[in-house]
């Protein structure tokens, strides 16, 4: 199944908080050399059956992965979810508040998201999505009927944020 013309309305890396029509994206647990963290043995490849059992309308994954469901296949999902999120951050021209910090962040966050939701559709990171995939994933998420994007941005080694 090489094309397919699905509906997807949202994105998500976690097969248990899959939404209906979702894309689901089968992370590897080894982010690679470009970021100073702990692989994790878990991968996402393994939990393509459960987000497709929970409504997944899509899964993006390795290209060597053999899926008879719509899918995506990609060289690196990781460098997928990026190029996903780097669209949605192209097509948005309003303004953009990426909040980072030792601490604080996620409070700071709330709180904007507060003040600005009255003025216009605000979207926001969820929770401390804050790393190398929380990022991306917020960024993908991001509607075309947002006015303001509000972003926590964590880091545990020098150039991650840029």
């Amino acid at each position: 199944m090489d094309q397919f013309d699905a509906d997807l309305s949202g994105v998500s890396i976690d097969s248990r908080t899959i939404k209906r029509g979702d894309l689901f994206i089968a992370l590897s647990g080894d982010p690679g050399p470009r970021f100073v963290t702990v692989a994790n043995k878990r991968d996402g490849h393994s939990f393509i059956e459960m987000a497709i059992e929970n409504g997944a309308g899509a899964v993006m994954c390795d290209s060597d992965y053999v899926v008879e469901f719509p899918h995506i296949p990609v060289l690196n999902t990781l460098d997928g979810l990026w190029k996903l999120a780097a669209a949605a951050r192209e097509r948005f021209a309003g303004p953009v508040v990426a909040i980072t910090g030792s601490n604080g962040k996620t409070t700071m966050r709330a709180w904007l998201e507060q003040l600005l939701s009255p003025v216009g559709v605000t979207h926001a990171s969820v929770g401390s999505y804050n790393n190398h995939w929380g990022v991306p994933v917020s960024l993908s998420r991001l509607p075309r009927v947002a006015d303001f994007v509000l972003f926590e941005v964590g880091t545990n080694h020098p150039g991650e944020i840029e």
